[in-house]
This record gives C-alpha cells, sequence and structure tokens, in this order.
C-alpha cells in the first residue's frame, strides 16, 4: 500500500509504495469541485488528507489522452501531487513542507518508476467506476477541454509480465497497489526502478525501502519509506503467508520470496 502518513524535515514517511510515474509540470490540471481541494495539516506531524473526502471514498482514477510528450494513461490527483499511470510505468512529484511552516512547500524532483523487463505495451483497464465525472479544461485551446470523463475506483495494468497484474486503487487519500500472480507464473520477472532518485537502499532493521529525493530549489535531501513486502497464497479456502522482503540488484528492486505453492496463485502487496 501507498500510504503518506506524515512529513517532518528529514522525511517522508510511505506505506507500500510499489512502482509509479509524472513530469509534475507537463501533467493537466484536473480538478473535481467537493474532491480535489487543498490539503490540511495538525500542528505537529503534518496528517494530509483531501478536504471534502469522507473516509470511505475511493480515489478517482481518470483517464487522460496523450499530452506532449506523455502516453495516455490515468491520472490521480491526491496528497498534494499527481500520480500519472502509463504503460511507461508511474510517475510522482510530492510537495514538501519545512518543519513549522504549513504553506510554503518545495517541490522535489519528479520520481519515476519504471518496470523492468514487462510488457512495453500492457493494457490499463479501469475497474470499478465511480458515480462522478470529471471536466478538464486546461490550456487556453477550448478544442483540447474535456467534459465529462469517467472515473474508476481502480486500475489494472493487464499482463505487465506473464501471468501477472498489477492493480491500483485506495481510499482516505491512501494509494493501494497488489501484484496479482496467477498459478505456475513467475514473480521473479517483477523488477522495477527509480529513475530521479539520489539513492535507494534497505532498512537493515526493518526491511524496509529508503529512495532518496532532492528538493529542486534547495538542494537539500529527504527520504520516501516504503513499507517491506507482505505476500500470501490462498490454498484450500485459507490464506497461507508467504515470506517477502526487498532485494536490490545493481539498480532494480526486486522482491524475494521464501517457499511458496507454484500451483496456486500468489499476491504481493
Amino acid at each position: 500500500m501507498v500510504k503518506i502518513d506524515s512529513v517532518n524535515r528529514q522525511r517522508i514517511t510511505l506505506t507500500k509504495l510499489l512502482p509509479f510515474v509524472v513530469l509534475w509540470l507537463l501533467i493537466p490540471l484536473i480538478t473535481q469541485p467537493n474532491i480535489w481541494s487543498s490539503l490540511q495539516a495538525s500542528d505537529q506531524t503534518k496528517q494530509f488528507e483531501i478536504q471534502g473526502v469522507t473516509p470511505s471514498l475511493s480515489l478517482a482514477f481518470v483517464p487522460h489522452e496523450s499530452f506532449l510528450d506523455a502516453p495516455a494513461g490515468f491520472t490521480v490527483r491526491s496528497l498534494g501531487g499527481t500520480l500519472f499511470f502509463t504503460q511507461r510505468g508511474v510517475s510522482f512529484s510530492q510537495p514538501y513542507y519545512p518543519e513549522g511552516d504549513e504553506h510554503s512547500s518545495s517541490l522535489a524532483n519528479p520520481l519515476h518508476i519504471q518496470f523492468a523487463g514487462a510488457n512495453p505495451y500492457p493494457t490499463i483497464e479501469g475497474i470499478d467506476p465511480l458515480a462522478g465525472t470529471i471536466n478538464d479544461f486546461s490550456g487556453n485551446d477550448p478544442t483540447q477541454w474535456q467534459t465529462d470523463l469517467p472515473t474508476f475506483a481502480g486500475i489494472a495494468y493487464i499482463d505487465l509480465y506473464p501471468g501477472i497484474d498489477l492493480y491500483y486503487d485506495g481510499s482516505q487519500g491512501r494509494l493501494k497497489s497488489t501484484y496479482v500472480i496467477a498459478p505456475n507464473a513467475e514473480p521473479s520477472r517483477i523488477a522495477w526502478s527509480y529513475a530521479g532518485a539520489e539513492e535507494v537502499e534497505i532498512d537493515a532493521q526493518t526491511g524496509d525501502l529508503l529512495i532518496t529525493l532532492t528538493l529542486t530549489e534547495t538542494g537539500e535531501t529527504y527520504q520516501l519509506r516504503e513499507q517491506a513486502p507482505m505476500a500470501w497464497q490462498e490454498i484450500h479456502g485459507k490464506r497461507v503467508p508467504v515470506e517477502a522482503e526487498y532485494v536490490i540488484r545493481g539498480k532494480q528492486v526486486k522482491v524475494s520470496l521464501g517457499d511458496y505453492k507454484s500451483r496456486y496463485g500468489l499476491r504481493i502487496f
């Protein structure tokens, strides 16, 4: 699960930030009344949430056409940043709020998560349609404006790897990602890299992944933390946990699994 819990001067904490991709300044601004609005924060630890969103409200994945050099895909606006899902991967840029300053923010270098050795043309489908629609009036050319764009509670990368689909959904401003591996498929194929990161390392104590980013304006660095992976199989109606941990090979991140039964499906999240 991707969950931005808090921000302090040195670190932004996330939970399970598997693959994401966006050129922050190149994405069309998409808004939806009562859903996409400003963020609010507490005095001490900044708990990010979307104003006007009830705790059970799903994130809205919005389809978009190609934009400048960016291919078609889906976008999600949340937590002050934008996630851009395309066949190339996922991109993300998150504002950083210095300690004691809730209004002034710096923009980190965009982080691009690229799927290594994956299908270069996976099908990306919207799943679980939502009732709301979105109007996009970006730019000065009315012929490029779009109205009544459908919204979805999630998306799926179909056959990202042979027999492996990747799902994204979320609520309460949190994004969840899940790999669904079919029986006899090879989860060892799953790998990704972080373009734009200064450093990627594994916390020896927790097994979490630490991604170091640089602030565009000041040159300061801060870290994203991705919680150690979990996995399970459903066997005879019961969930059986499977050991899972991150490993770094060169510039790529992979998930190393313990013993599991390949004739049954597997989920990694």
